[in-house]
């Protein structure tokens, strides 16, 4: 089984007993579990979203003092696999 570092849903990666022998890393390069960024600045999120494969999308919210406000949302929502560079929504407040 495969789990992100972050948490969320395993991915068996194994269905017969030869797999165990010589394992399909294949899909764990597809896939990203999406971090949990809310609490987070902005910039602890882009580092998040790069080590568990998404990207960041756009980004809502305030606009004065950025660097120092925390996002509030995100979407896609925490824990979900979705394809690796899916790109998440985040807003600040």
């Amino acid at each position: 089984f495969i789990v992100s570092v972050n948490g969320g849903r395993h991915t068996q990666t194994t269905n017969t007993p030869g797999d165990s022998v010589y394992p399909n890393w294949g899909p764990a390069l597809t896939l990203c579990t999406v971090p949990k960024l809310k609490g987070h600045t902005l910039a602890a999120a882009k580092k998040l979203l790069k080590r568990a494969g998404c990207a960041l999308g756009s980004v809502g919210g305030r606009k004065k003092n950025r660097g120092s406000l925390h996002v509030t949302k995100q979407s896609p929502g925490p824990n979900r696999n979705v394809p690796a560079g899916t790109k998440v929504k985040v807003r600040l407040g």
